[in-house]
């Protein structure tokens, strides 16, 4: 497991690509295993609907992996989806991490909901990283620019996030 996480930061880093993972259905599972403890977690140490952030969780994955897969299959690369999704997943993870300690900083000093000026700017730009990963891991499986696909990042990303917003709206 050692291995994965050095391989996900890695790629969070940009400094590997999601070839460099298995293409294993069941690390495939048990990182969306992971990412639903995780959220779990969070939303019963924050005090958030339980129930409703699961349901957001399930949606952002299952429409984002939906997403990635079209992505790859116009492409002609569906074959690379198990490695893509499960880069997407990990480095995903990797990053929990900075939105639990920003949540836990917003809490701390008002609201999670009407974080100070200083919080949301940290929100955007780890936000903003999490796109330009996801771009670098499209880069690497579709061999096209970088702009290009982070700029596919940031639509599916707009798309996930419209899509989650529009059916669960978030309420702390």
């Amino acid at each position: 497991m050692i291995e994965f996480a050095r391989a996900f930061f890695n790629i969070a880093l940009l400094r590997q690509g999601p070839q460099v993972l298995p293409a294993s259905p069941l690390l495939f599972v048990l990182l969306i295993a992971a990412t639903f403890l995780l959220v779990l977690g969070a939303s019963l140490g924050f005090g958030f609907d339980v129930l409703v952030m699961l349901e957001r969780e399930a949606l952002a994955t299952g429409f984002g992996l939906t997403l990635t897969l079209a992505v790859l299959s116009i492409a002609g690369r569906r074959e690379r989806f198990l490695q893509v999704a499960i880069a997407m997943l990990g480095t995903a993870l990797v990053l929990a991490p900075i939105d639990i300690v920003l949540l836990s900083v917003a809490g701390a000093i008002g609201s999670a909901a009407d974080p100070p000026d200083w919080v949301r700017t940290l929100e955007v730009v780890e936000l903003a990283w999490g796109v330009i990963i996801s771009g670098h891991v499209y880069r690497c499986a579709l061999e096209r620019s970088l702009l290009v696909c982070v700029l596919l990042a940031l639509a599916c990303e707009i798309m996930v996030a419209s899509a989650v917003e529009g059916l669960f709206p978030f309420k702390p």
